[in-house]
C-alpha cells in the first residue's frame, strides 16, 4: 500500500518540481505581492440554492451560508527562512520559519472587523493557538475598539 502511495506521488510531480525554488513561477506571485502590498485574501463562500441538492452536507446546513475568509498573503511562512533539506542530529529534515509581527496581524485583524461590520457583524479567528496565541489577544483587543462585532477564536479569519 506505501509502495503504490510513493509511486503515484512520484507521477504528481509537474515541470517546476526539478527548477531551482527561487526560480520558480510563484516567486514572482510572492514578489507582486509584497511589493503592491497585497497583504489579504478575501475568499467569500456562499451558497446557491439551485447546488444545494448536491452538496454532501444536509440541505439545512448548507442553504444560506455566506462567509467570507479572510487570509494573511505575505508574512510568515511565505517570506521566512527556508531550508529544503539538511541533516540535523542523523536524520535528513526540511524546515520553514514562520514569522508575523504584531502589524501584520492587527492589520488582518482590522481588515476582518471592516468586513464583519458590512456583514452580519460576526467574526471567528482561526489559528494555530499553540503557535499564534497573539492573534487571539491582538483580535480581543481589535474588537473591543470596533465595539459592532462579536468575536469569537477558532491567522484566518472567517467573517460571517
Amino acid at each position: 500500500m506505501l509502495t503504490r502511495y510513493f509511486s503515484a506521488r512520484r507521477s504528481w510531480r509537474n515541470k517546476w518540481d526539478d527548477v531551482d525554488p527561487q526560480l520558480r513561477p510563484e516567486r514572482a506571485i510572492l514578489g507582486l505581492r509584497k511589493g503592491l502590498g497585497l497583504y489579504a485574501n478575501l475568499r467569500p463562500v456562499q451558497t446557491m440554492d439551485e447546488l444545494i441538492a448536491y452538496s454532501p452536507l444536509k440541505p439545512d446546513i448548507v442553504r444560506g451560508t455566506d462567509v467570507l475568509i479572510v487570509r494573511e498573503l505575505i508574512g510568515g511562512i511565505y517570506f521566512g527562512d527556508k531550508c529544503e533539506q539538511e541533516t540535523y542530529k542523523g536524520t535528513v529534515r526540511a524546515w520553514d520559519l514562520e514569522n508575523y509581527s504584531i502589524p501584520e496581524v492587527e492589520r488582518i485583524v482590522d481588515l476582518a472587523m471592516q468586513a464583519a461590520m458590512k456583514r452580519k457583524g460576526r467574526v471567528t479567528s482561526v489559528d494555530k493557538a499553540n503557535v499564534f496565541s497573539y492573534f487571539t489577544s491582538v483580535a480581543q483587543n481589535g474588537n473591543k475598539n470596533s465595539g459592532k462585532v462579536s468575536s469569537n477564536n477558532a491567522g484566518t479569519y472567517v467573517c460571517r
